[in-house]
């Protein structure tokens, strides 16, 4: 067909060149049939390439992340490349990982088939596949030996908090907007506690001066080291992120509470 094609926009360029010799009034008339055959041409070639292009297959799993996309899609890329090795032998068959800002996106890119698979903890996947409705839960994923976890809220010993009604009117330090432990089971649990937040990277001229105050650190270390610095009255992160923590910092910080436990983190996809 494609070569059938070409050998009719030959023709054509043929015909507007004997005609224009006859009447150079139909020029008009014989630019609009060129254009029209040159597009067609254009189109069969695009339709005799695209079976080239879909050899190129891929396997891509989906991640939420704001920050560290580099070191995040270089630490999966072995898992990837297993699961792809065992979905297809073709040798162009490949695995990907794709890094989305946040949930919503990488709803996005769900719905629009270019993720198949994401692994997420609880916090992201609710928002993935009951918010936004894109993907199921397939899978539930125990991670570091821990099929499940909770937040603990904790300050700095013999800080200006001591308990949890101390907070109001004062800086909480949370992980990540998209984080389980670090900021979702926290501002839950205080939320039912009655508490009420301001984000402070928002000016709000009537806010509550009794509303406790916001602001993510985006890493679970800097995070201790501003409510130690007391950047911050408090913090939040998970019960694993505390037993890491080594002894000094440990007996620096004083647990004010702890949520209920929630699982770690999933597998969902659009199957």
């Amino acid at each position: 067909m494609y070569k059938t094609l070409v050998q009719l926009a030959e023709d054509a360029a043929i015909l507007v060149h004997m005609i224009m010799r006859g009447n150079p009034t139909r020029l008009p008339v014989l630019t609009a049939l060129a254009a029209l055959v040159f597009q067609v041409v254009l189109a069969a070639n695009g339709a005799a390439q695209a079976p080239e292009r879909a050899k190129a297959q891929t396997f891509t799993l989906g991640i939420v992340s704001e920050i560290h996309r580099a070191q995040i899609e270089g630490h999966f890329q072995d898992f990837v490349r297993y699961v792809a090795g065992k979905l297809s032998a073709a040798p162009d068959f490949e695995g990907k990982v794709m890094i989305a800002p946040s949930a919503f996106q990488l709803a996005r890119l769900i719905e629009q088939k270019k993720v198949d698979l994401y692994m997420e903890s609880p916090y992201p996947t609710y928002l993935v596949n009951e918010m936004h409705g894109a993907a199921k839960l397939l899978l539930r994923r125990w991670k570091s030996g821990m099929a499940e976890y909770r937040s603990f809220i904790f300050t700095k010993n013999n800080g200006e908090v001591s308990r949890l009604e101390d907070l109001r009117g004062k800086i909480f330090v949370f992980e990540d907007p998209g984080s389980t432990s670090g900021h979702f089971l926290a501002k839950s649990f205080l939320l039912k506690k009655g508490f009420k937040f301001a984000d402070k990277s928002r000016f709000d001229p009537h806010g509550s001066p009794t509303a406790v105050g916001y602001v993510f650190a985006y890493s679970q270390a800097k995070l201790v080291d501003m409510v130690l610095a007391k950047q911050a009255a408090a913090g939040a992160f998970s019960d694993d992120d505390y037993a890491k923590l080594d002894e000094k910092k440990k007996s620096a910080i004083t647990i004010l509470a702890e949520s209920a436990r929630c699982m770690k983190t999933s597998r969902g996809g659009e199957f």
